[in-house]
């Protein structure tokens, strides 16, 4: 997958989706993407033709590991967003503004 533009915001996005996707995914140093891609647990963040080269040597030979990473990067990319994400947080001042304790 590629991104839309070339913007921070869409970078970001093509690496959700692509953890979504339950596929171990590397991030350029852009915006939160290092952090997003968890350095190693779900992700590689690649500033630099040499990282990226270094992440794909490490994927192509063990499996076991892209099934690791696939896996929690589609746990990782369902946690932050959508309704089970999302919910929760947007739910909590609704809440407490309708329990009538907002000054």
């Amino acid at each position: 997958m590629t991104p839309p533009s070339d913007t921070p915001r869409a970078r970001r996005q093509t690496l959700i989706w692509r953890m979504a996707c339950g596929r171990s995914a590397f991030a350029c140093p852009v915006a939160v993407n290092a952090e997003i891609a968890g350095r190693g647990a779900n992700g590689f963040p690649a500033p630099a033709k040499a990282a990226w080269r270094a992440a794909l040597t490490v994927l192509r030979a063990d499996a076991a590991r892209r099934q690791r990473m696939g896996a929690a990067g589609r746990f990782r990319a369902g946690a932050g967003s959508g309704l089970q994400g999302r919910g929760p947080r947007v739910a909590r001042p609704i809440a407490h503004v309708a329990s009538g304790k907002a000054a």
